[in-house]
């Protein structure tokens, strides 16, 4: 996005920094309901830990997502995008492959 101001870039951040978190707790919701689910009806907590670690991964993104949207960050938000990733896996990809 070479053609935005600095302002721009950060305006982009924080909008997309404000998302994730709303996000993360949407689904940190989620992993509360289904953990306190399988502890009432004395299921196995191993989903419920899958969920928990998508969450942890999601928090890992938020934390490495850069304050400006500026070339020199490439390696931070490359690191954001690939816990994004492994936060979506382990929260909804994993959690289907070992219920079957």
């Amino acid at each position: 996005m070479p053609d935005l101001t600095s302002s721009a870039h950060a305006a982009i951040a924080t909008r997309w920094r404000a998302r994730l978190l709303v996000v993360i707790a949407v689904l940190a919701l989620g992993a509360l309901v289904a953990t306190i689910i399988a502890v009432a009806y004395g299921e196995s907590l191993l989903t419920p830990v899958l969920l928990w670690l998508g969450v942890g991964a999601l928090v890992l993104a938020l934390l490495q997502l850069p304050r400006s949207l500026t070339p020199g960050e490439r390696p931070r938000m490359a690191a954001s995008a690939a816990w994004l990733i492994a936060g979506i896996v382990l929260y909804v990809v994993v959690p289907m492959l070992v219920s079957q």
